[in-house]
């Protein structure tokens, strides 16, 4: 106390002095921080431009292997076998549950049914856009593997159109899932691998994360039905942890009908899509964009004027041969039966199996453009040969459950095969399982190698009908009995039919039936699988066909739009007869039901019958009205519409 009275300045420069020195280590700190933020923000700025440089590189990457479109059986050069989706593509139609849930329609009771679910056709594109999770369904050769890839080509391209703009900023994850038959599924980082494996060590750490969490990325999984049944829950739970993980995302999963049920994922938010079968004005659009697809790349003027000479030809004759027209209803065989046109001076084949069989003749018996000599470098194999090494894989491979091998087990599976060949004792170069596979995948367009070391079939179709052919000669219908259930094998079950001797058909079908008939869980796919075995063979015994539509007459009326496909496709004509408007009371759904079978099945007789609904209102006067997009407008016009005329002026 006493120092501080005689010494007051003391203290005053002192605390000036500390707090100097304060503000010193303050404005230290201060320009520390400013130094460090700079840091901060130009590595965060670094990495922006680094992310941004990768998605650039990715987006490329994604067009430049997605954007192509095989033309099967058309005789161009390698480089000429695919052509720009924007080219080739066509939209597609789906259907779906109805979003319009107020209508104040009536139906054949007076009310609309309370709780009944209504569901509506609408173009994909309309589809994508109003659901942000979305299950695409669709039979063998439907497109839905097509569709995918034109959706990743789109958004990595940025140039959708309305109703789709707002997802040009959105980034594609294809997830192929035969890739993954016997391994674990990916994970997100692995994601760009899939489609762009030359760029994907480049990747920032996180970025897939962080365009997942953001809401920008649309995962694509795609072929749930090629994956073992028995890895389907597993499947199930792989998607719901990606919605979990990351919710703003949006989500599109395509499989085959049988192979899940419907409302798979309702309870992860998806909704359910069916693909429809191409109408008229469909598949004249796809006759138009594949003869323009192939005139992009022959680019000769003597050879563009005969291709639209051939489209013109080929529409005039799908107008007037209904047979032929209801094989081009899905884009698979529509350009199996352009490419058919074009290749047999516009000879075509009205039978499926047939068709299958000129397929498959085309592809393996492809020489040359050049000439007609034989091809060097390549051994001389006769087309029965060839069959016989084809048929035998897809028969292994469909035993197998596999869709996709390695380059090494088909090399050793030719080789095997091939010992039990007699030899011809040809010149040239010697037939080894090296040299038939590099045959049938450099020079056929049968087999491919979607990625380095594998192989597969170009289309599922060629090998269940390869399979279903191998699997007659050997007499295994049993064994095609025992996968009855297996919606993996459901198809070569029916193709075997097909090709099975009258005695064979027969065994396979009654015992389809009686197996049906005492597994009631089972009943309805059994008898529908029967049917289908039925309606695809010929020369059937009158007996057994009655036998077959005593069981479908219990299936009949269908409850759901799922059901009504169902039916269709597996009875077809046989179903008509029940399908019909009848006494009994049917309500709303079931007769909307019946009507939706009536134009799959798309026959003269089952036109008639949706006539027959023509004096109903609501949803049942909406679904005959939508049919006019589905069967020949001329038949909608002199059939369906008078028969509305008519009981409107009574």
């Amino acid at each position: 106390m006493d120092i501080a009275r005689v010494l007051p300045n003391f203290t005053e420069r002192t605390f000036a002095e500390l707090l100097k020195r304060d503000r010193v280590l303050i404005d230290a700190a201060q320009r520390t921080l400013e130094s460090l933020d700079r840091i901060r923000s130009k590595i965060e700025d670094d990495k922006e431009a680094e992310s941004a440089k990768f998605e650039t590189e990715y987006r490329r990457a994604v067009i430049r292997n997605l954007n192509k479109l095989e033309l099967f059986g058309v005789d161009l050069s390698p480089t000429s076998r695919s052509q720009p989706l924007s080219v080739a593509y066509v939209s597609l139609d789906v259907s779906g549950p109805s979003k319009d849930l107020q209508r104040n329609a009536i139906d054949i009771g007076g009310e609309e049914e309370q709780g009944e679910e209504d569901s509506e056709v609408e173009s994909v594109e309309m589809a994508l856009a109003g659901n942000k999770r979305l299950v695409i369904m669709g039979p063998a050769g439907a497109g839905k593997t097509t569709l995918m890839r034109w959706i990743a080509v789109r958004a990595a391209s940025t140039n959708f159109e309305y109703p789709l703009d707002d997802w040009n900023a959105a980034v594609p994850f294809l997830v192929r899932l035969r890739q993954f038959g016997d391994s674990a599924f990916p994970r997100p980082e692995s994601f760009p691998s899939l489609i762009a494996p030359s760029i994907a060590d480049t990747m920032p750490k996180g970025w897939v994360h962080q365009r997942l969490h953001s809401g920008r990325g649309v995962i694509m999984v795609d072929g749930v039905d090629e994956v073992a049944e028995s890895r389907r829950a597993e499947v199930q739970k792989w998607v719901k942890d990606l919605v979990d993980t990351f919710p703003e995302c949006r989500f599109i999963v395509t499989s085959r009908p049988h192979a899940v049920e419907q409302g798979w994922l309702k309870s992860e938010g998806f909704d359910d899509a069916d693909l429809q079968p191409m109408d008229l004005a469909g598949i004249e659009t796809f006759i138009d964009h594949w003869h323009l697809a192939v005139a992009e790349e022959v680019r000769r003027e003597d050879e563009i004027g005969p291709l639209e000479r051939l489209a013109t030809n080929l529409k005039i004759t799908l107008r007037q041969n209904r047979a032929i027209r209801l094989l081009a209803t899905n884009p698979l065989l529509c350009s199996v039966i352009c490419a058919l046109h074009r290749d047999t001076n516009e000879q075509l084949p009205e039978d499926r199996l047939d068709l299958y069989e000129r397929c498959c003749s085309m592809l393996l018996e492809r020489r040359d453009p050049e000439s007609n000599l034989h091809i060097s470098g390549y051994p001389r194999i006769s087309y029965r040969q060839e069959r016989s090494l084809l048929d035998d894989l897809a028969y292994w491979m469909t035993r197998n459950a596999w869709t996709e091998i390695t380059l090494d087990l088909a090399r050793d599976r030719f080789g095997k095969k091939i010992e039990t060949f007699r030899s011809d004792g040809r010149d040239g170069v010697p037939l080894t399982g090296e040299s038939a596979l590099r045959f049938f995948l450099e020079r056929s367009g049968i087999l491919r190698e979607p990625v380095k070391g594998k192989l597969d079939f170009a289309h599922r179709t060629f090998q269940e009908y390869m399979a279903a052919s191998a699997a007659i000669a050997e007499g295994d219908i049993g064994l095609l009995l025992s996968h009855a259930t297996d919606t993996q094998r459901r198809e070569v079950v029916i193709l075997g039919a097909g090709l099975a001797r009258p005695k064979e058909r027969t065994e396979l079908i009654c015992s389809l039936l009686k197996e049906g008939d005492s597994d009631r869980s089972g009943r309805v796919k059994l008898h529908l699988l029967a049917a289908a075995c039925l309606d695809l063979a010929v020369n059937v015994d009158s007996s057994l066909r009655n036998e077959v539509e005593r069981r479908i007459e219990n299936l009949v009326p269908p409850k759901n739009a799922s059901e009504a496909i169902q039916i269709a496709e597996a009875a077809g004509e046989m179903a008509v007869a029940f399908l019909r408007r009848g006494k009994d009371f049917l309500s709303a759904r079931q007769s909307v039901a019946c009507v939706r079978a009536l134009a799959r099945i798309g026959s003269l007789e089952a036109i008639e019958a949706i006539a027959e609904y023509a004096n109903d209102y609501g949803s049942v006067l909406r679904e005959v009205v939508r049919t006019s997009n589905r069967i020949d407008p001329q038949l909608f016009l002199d059939l369906i519409v008078p028969r509305r005329g008519a009981c409107q002026r009574v």
